[in-house]
């Protein structure tokens, strides 16, 4: 099966919670065939000057999480489809100050 590895950036920011948009627009494929953008790991920042202060970021669209493997977005031939996602900071951090982190989202047809 085919696959492209991309990313995407998201500023976090003081927000308490960041966005992104994933988007196919005109997708072109045979009939029995289908895109499936899929997470690839669970999104973990690091605490800006270190590497051992963490804090795990849930992905959200709705009320739906995602986790590793999840896939968050599908389309059939002709179809574009477009899902906004949210990056939902935890409650408690283990310290204050700004995390960094890349999430990696997996492209294939199938």
């Amino acid at each position: 099966m085919p696959h492209i590895v991309s990313t995407v950036t998201v500023e976090l920011g003081n927000a308490a919670n960041a966005t992104a948009t994933i988007s196919a627009e005109n997708v072109t494929l045979p009939t029995y065939k289908t895109l499936k953008v899929t997470v690839n790991d669970p999104f973990t920042a690091t605490l800006v000057g270190t590497t051992d202060v963490t804090a795990h970021h849930t992905i959200k669209n709705g009320d739906t999480s995602f986790e590793s493997g999840d896939p968050v977005l599908t389309a059939k031939n002709g179809e574009s489809p477009k899902i906004h996602l949210t990056f939902v900071k935890p409650d408690a951090a283990p310290y204050a100050g700004s995390y960094t982190g890349t999430v990696t989202f997996e492209v294939s047809v199938g």
